[in-house]
């Protein structure tokens, strides 16, 4: 599970030329409207960078990303309605002062060390990123107690302040791939808090506290000197790439891109990972742990390939040259995603298409499903950590001839504890796989 800015493109009231604006005549006057709305066009990607180019009383939304800035001018601290603000992938080293309206800032990929005094003046916001930066500290002063989202992924940042345990509405916070050896005892007042990311540190163990966050939904720790890696199952596939033949994309996230492939005959699925790092640590550790798993409710990994030197400090990079890594998976027809990532007004939940429904025999059958497979990863010393709906694919059996229809069961209301698993036998509504680990 990893967000990163979004491409906010409604920009009210622009103050564009207009190519009817222009009084001209004849075939000479065409030939030259045709290569000035040429260059309109051009001038309007430029123009997007410039703040003169906006409303500034009505703008809300305001996308700055790769504009070239090495300082973002003062002028957007008179955008009074301006709630969400892009300036991710320039070359900033601080901020100016900011709108106090502002809810939604992302920064990423720019050159800070601290996070700017800037932002500690923002009693609106929310939602915070400066991922992929080259934060060493989260600067003097104390970030907005109003945050809920906050992700630091990919810096370089050794220790967090105590302080950091005043932002007591956080509900999603995002660490991996630092060089944390501590966590700050202060963390454990923040009891909103569903989902912490951990992964790719050095922590050399756990705090106790983490086990009394009630409302901590989701942990990812791997790659820390506390785990231990994930051991490959023995009857995994030795994989060549050359053996691979690559046919169409299924799918494609930030981290991975997922082609239909021929193997030895055979169709699967193959991973193709684009970077050492995701936001939820090294994409190696996600390899193994499905690896090393064998279950009927858990997408099977058949084996994966992992070539050249995969250490990189930047999430966002490449591996280098010669760099490799993908999975194989299962070939899996009928299967889809139960439902679709979080949004970002719903944080940690994650959102359905109006239409999806599902039967009642068919939730029991998914969430049996489900609960097999986490009974089974439990037993082997393995945590998931990032159970969500849109990790977990299923199938409707009664529509692939593979089952009773969803009908069997259906004289039980209210099924005692005890008989749940037997109802979900019978009706064989549907069959669930947990994938993405």
């Amino acid at each position: 599970m990893h967000m990163g800015s979004e491409d906010y493109r409604r920009r009210p009231a622009r103050r564009e030329t207009s190519a009817a604006k222009l009084a001209c005549g004849g075939g000479v006057a065409l030939f030259a409207l045709l290569h000035l709305s040429g260059a309109l066009c051009a001038l309007g990607t430029e123009d997007r960078c410039l703040l003169s180019s906006y409303d500034a009383v009505s703008t809300t939304e305001l996308d700055l990303k790769h504009c070239g800035y090495s300082e973002l001018p003062v002028a957007v601290a008179g955008f009074p309605a301006l709630v969400k603000l892009d300036v991710s992938h320039n070359a900033l080293r601080t901020l100016p002062s900011l709108p106090l309206s502002l809810e939604t800032l992302f920064a990423l990929g720019n050159h800070f060390e601290a996070i700017p005094p800037a932002v500690a003046a923002l009693p609106r916001l929310r939602m915070l990123s400066f991922k992929s930066c080259r934060l060493r500290s989260l600067g003097e002063a104390p970030l907005p107690p109003s945050l809920q989202w906050l992700i630091l992924t990919d810096n370089r940042l050794t220790a967090l302040p105590e302080s950091l345990g005043t932002l007591v509405r956080m509900r999603k916070l995002m660490l991996a791939n630092n060089r944390l050896e501590s966590l700050p005892a202060s963390i454990g007042a923040m009891r909103e808090l569903e989902l912490l990311r951990l992964a790719n540190n050095r922590l050399p163990s756990l705090p106790p506290w983490l086990l009394e966050m009630s409302k901590l939904t989701w942990l990812a720790v791997a790659g820390n000197p506390c785990v231990a890696p994930a051991p490959a199952r023995a009857s995994l596939e030795q994989v060549r790439f050359e053996d691979l033949d690559l046919g169409a994309t299924l799918g494609e996230g930030t981290s991975s891109v997922v082609r239909r492939a021929r193997l030895h005959g055979a169709t699967v699925a193959v991973k193709l990972y684009k970077a050492p790092l995701s936001s939820d640590g090294r994409n190696v550790d996600e390899v193994r742990a499905s690896c090393a798993v064998d279950h009927p409710n858990v997408l099977r990994w058949l084996g994966f390939l992992e070539e050249g030197h995969g250490e990189h400090e930047g999430a966002s990079g490449g591996g280098g040259s010669g760099w490799r890594l993908l999975g194989v998976l299962e070939w899996a027809p009928g299967f889809s995603s139960l439902g679709k990532p979080p949004s970002m007004s719903s944080i940690t939940r994650d959102t359905y298409p109006p239409e999806a429904r599902w039967s009642g025999p068919q939730l029991l059958a998914i969430a049996r499903g489900i609960a097999l497979a986490l009974e089974h990863l439990h037993a082997s010393s393995l945590s998931h950590g990032d159970l969500y709906a849109h990790n977990i694919l299923w199938r409707d059996d009664a529509a692939a001839g593979g089952g009773g229809g969803g009908g069997g069961g259906g004289g039980r209301k209210r099924p005692h504890r005890a008989s749940l698993r037997a109802a979900a036998d019978e009706s064989a509504a549907a069959t669930a796989k947990l994938s993405d680990f």
